[in-house]
Parts: structure tokens; sequence; C-alpha cells
């Protein structure tokens, strides 16, 4: 709701829509009649002579004849705007859906990186005694600091991304900088509904609102071909005439002019609309099929991220078990601390890589639900 509102790009849309809703309330209008007016007068005036006049309102019937076709594809021009926003509104929410995702994995991934550090800075620690006393060579101690390091810096870079994306979320809310967004995870995503998403891709030109937009395209460009073939036939001006010569004398009558339609007969015309109607044909199947191609990859690395994440589930599961009987030899004294801080490190490893497993599974629901024009929520089975 707030991308929506606020977003800056969005409000020069909106700008940018207005424009279009008057040419359509233009386009609505009827063509104004035109009205002749001639005075004349006698030089050298003779006596017996009166000034003369004119006076001819005229009326185009071809614009009258061709005003039902201007209407019909403004209002469809109108339709592909309204469409083509909701479009980009649906873009920019999807957006936001994607930096809140990764904000908040990226703080999982943070408070993770704190217990690995924690974890290898208390083995360094025993290590640096253990290399102080002669207990320990140079050589093994050498991999166990570098260990520490290379957390260090993944945390550091961790965090400049997440300062980075915050920034990004600020600036696609129309919000100031320094603004700090509270970001509440939401609860743990549930299977795919695999009838709904057969729902939405089988409703697929009905719903996604840039092929609606593609489709008002093509019948605003219907309607400019109409008024292109309409202007093929003679163009008539009617027009009625009420004057006065200088004896006096008071005519009335009429006046028809058109063109001969000959040569141009506005071929070129009716060719060229005919062209550019094929081509948004063409580019509108083009847009289809590219959809429902990626709705396709997309549903597949679903599946399989998400037989992934079981497998990662079901090792998880045992690493836990092995980490908490290393904790109990632990404290029996069967182990030292350095073996148990290996499996307790192997567990926070695995937990990490089923985190960015988990943040592309939800990544990767949001862009499918994009492509559907459906909200992801609507994508979820029951758990």
């Amino acid at each position: 709701m707030l991308a929506v509102a606020n977003n800056p790009d969005l409000r020069l849309a909106r700008a940018d829509l207005g424009v279009v809703h008057a040419q359509a309330y233009a386009a609505d209008l009827l063509p104004d009649p035109q009205l002749n007016l001639t005075r004349d007068f006698a030089a050298p005036a003779v006596p017996g002579t009166v000034s003369a006049f004119s006076l001819a309102p005229s009326v185009d019937l071809a614009a009258l004849i061709a005003h039902p076709a201007v209407q019909d594809a403004a209002r469809s021009e109108a339709r592909r705007a309204n469409l083509t926003l909701l479009w980009q509104e649906e873009q920019t929410i999807t957006q936001a859906r994607l930096l809140f995702t990764r904000a908040i994995f990226q703080s999982r991934q943070v408070h993770l990186l704190d217990q690995t550090r924690a974890v290898l800075d208390a083995r360094n620690q025993r290590a640096q005694a253990a290399l102080a006393r002669g207990d320990l060579t140079q050589d093994v101690y050498a991999p166990l600091r570098a260990a520490l390091e290379d957390t260090e810096k993944q945390r550091n870079d961790l965090e400049r991304q997440s300062n980075q994306m915050r920034h990004e979320l600020n600036a696609l809310l129309g919000l100031a900088p320094a603004i700090n967004v509270p970001l509440i995870a939401g609860p743990a995503s549930a299977p795919l509904n695999q009838p709904a998403l057969d729902a939405a891709l089988r409703d697929l030109p009905r719903r996604r609102a840039d092929l609606l937009a593609f489709a008002a395209g093509y019948a605003s460009q219907e309607a400019r071909l109409h008024q292109a073939v309409l202007a093929q036939f003679p163009i008539l001006n009617l027009g009625l005439s009420r004057a006065r010569d200088t004896a006096g004398l008071y005519t009335s009558g009429f006046a028809v002019g058109f063109t001969l339609p000959l040569f141009n007969r506005n071929r070129g015309n009716i060719a060229i609309e005919q062209a550019t109607r094929e081509r948004m044909r063409i580019e509108y199947q083009n847009r289809l099929d590219q959809a429902r191609s990626e709705i396709d990859r997309l549903e597949q690395d679903l599946t399989l991220a998400q037989a992934q994440s079981e497998r990662l589930s079901t090792s998880l599961t045992g690493l836990e078990a092995v980490d908490a009987q290393a904790s109990t030899a632990l404290h029996g004294g069967l182990i030292d601390v350095l073996a148990s801080s290996s499996v307790h490190l192997a567990l926070l490893a695995k937990r990490a890589e089923w985190l960015s497993l988990q943040e592309t599974i939800a990544e990767q629901r949001i862009a499918l639900a994009a492509l559907l024009g459906t909200d992801p929520e609507l994508l979820q089975g029951q758990q």
C-alpha cells in the first residue's frame, strides 16, 4: 500500500494518465460547425446600390461519420493507459515484496553469522592459547584464524547490502532515507497450491494487466483502421448559403464539397494501420508465449527448490542430533572444544544453506505470482 501510494514514478505515471483521459474527453466532443460571413461594398458608390453580403454555415460530414471510430479509439487508448498504470503498480508491489523478503532474510543471515562468529572467536582464543603454550603449530592455527576473518568479512558485506536494501526500499516507498521502516516477517510459506496455479495460468490473458493493456491497444488500433477505411470514401462538406448582391437581390442555396477518390483513396494510411495492427497482434502473442514460458520455468524451479529444501531439512535434523551428542560428549570430557565447535559450525553452515534456499523459494513465489497477475498468498496451499 505504501509503495502504490507514495512511489514517485507512480505519481508521475498517474499525471500522464490524466493527459490520456483529457484526450479521450476531447475525442468525445463533436466537431464544431463553420460559419463564413462576407460583406462587400460598391466602389465607387453607385446610386441605387446596396452593400452585398454572403452568409454560409457549413458542417464537415466526414468528421461526423468518423466520430464514432475516433471515440472508440480514444476510449480504448484510455483503457490501455489505465491497465498500463495498473501493471506498473503491480510491478512496484512485486519489487517492494522482493526488497522486503531480502531484507528479512538478510537480518536472519546476520544473526546466523553472529552465532558463527561467536563460535569461531571462542575457538580462535583457545587456539591462540594452545599456540602460546606450544601445543599447536602455526600451520594448524592459520586456517582457524582465516575462518574467523572470512566470517567477519561476510558479515560486513552483508551489513552493507542490508543498508543498500533499506535505502532502495525507502526510495520505492517514497520515504526519506533516514526513516527506518520496521519489517515484520510473515508466517512460513505453505506448499504451492497447484490447482490455484493451474486456474491462474488458464485465466492469464484475462487477469494480467499488461496483457489486458495489449488487448485494449489492439482494440484502439482496430478503431484507427476503421477510421482510415472510412476516410477512403468521398469527404463531404455540406453548407447552406444566404446572400445579397449590390442590387439588393437576395439569394439562397447550398454547397456540397467532396474529394474524388480516384488516385489516393487513403490506401497508404489504410496499409499503415493494417501493418500496425498486425505488429500489435504479434507482439501480444509473443508477450503471452513468453509469460507462459517463464511461468513454466519458475514452476519447475520451485518444484526443484522445494525438493531440495526437504532434503536439507532432513540433513539439518540429523546434524542437530549430532550436535546435541557432541555437546553431551564435551560436557562428559569425551571430546575437546575444537571437535565440538567443528560439529556446531557444520550445523550453522547447513542452516545458512537452508536459509539461503528459503530466500530463493520466497523470491520465486513472488516472481511466479507477479507473472500470473495474482497475490502470492493465493498460490499457497494448506500446510
